[in-house]
């Protein structure tokens, strides 16, 4: 991850910020950059070392940020493992951000990823064609109380449904937000592609898994 993200005090729901990265100096720039701030920050710089806390511990997240990651990975493969393992670790209504440049490669990037999600693991994931879809194989256990069948993922922005995205053929999803930098670089404006997905229970959310599945049925027959 080239980029270092900071987390501002008024968000005091999270306690505890662990990252990331293969690269040892981005490393120490985020351990710069939470110095002084009131979370809980712990580092990594191998992923199998999250996904032993996750299978010792039941270690589970709020919220996960792939911020500008998934295009340097060098294969679909790689890109593929790390988008399940994101969406594998979050809890019970945590929430997914991926984030990508703002181009037609970042745009497809997260598209992609959006559409792997919900194959799989979306609402109507048992209604996809085997044949045209790609299907992922769980690298860890559902968070503690759950089982696989009572969670599915959902899209909150910027989509406002969960159906393959309809932009066609050269046209390419983005956004631009003027960002707060902290200490590492000036404040500058953030040209992006994103998606935000949420993990939900089916038994938690009972009513609204209930009219959201109903309504994707009826889409789905006209």
């Amino acid at each position: 991850n080239n980029h270092t993200v900071t987390l501002d005090s008024k968000y005091s729901k999270f306690k505890r910020y662990v990252g990331i990265d293969h690269s040892r100096s981005m490393l120490d720039a985020a351990k710069l950059v939470m110095s002084g701030t009131m979370y809980d920050a712990v580092f990594f710089d191998k992923t199998s070392d999250i996904v032993q806390r996750c299978h010792l511990n039941d270690d589970r997240y709020d919220l996960a940020v792939a911020s500008f990651v998934l295009s340097e990975l060098k294969s679909d493969s790689s890109r593929i493992s790390a988008v399940q393992l994101l969406y594998e670790m979050l809890d019970v209504n945590g929430i997914l951000v991926i984030i990508e440049s703002r181009s037609p490669k970042g745009s497809h990037t997260v598209r992609s990823a959006r559409q792997l999600i919900l194959d799989n693991f979306g609402i109507n994931n048992n209604k996809k064609d085997e044949m045209e879809t790609i299907q992922l194989k769980s690298v860890l256990s559902p968070p503690m109380g759950h089982q696989s069948s009572d969670i599915y993922a959902t899209v909150v922005s910027p989509c406002t449904h969960d159906h393959t995205c309809p932009l066609g053929e050269g046209v390419w999803c983005s956004f631009a937000q003027k960002a707060h930098s902290g200490i590492i670089r000036k404040d500058q404006l953030e040209k992006f592609s994103y998606v935000v997905i949420k993990k939900q229970s089916k038994i938690t959310n009972n009513d609204k898994w209930n009219s959201n599945y109903n309504n994707n049925s009826a889409i789905n027959q006209a």
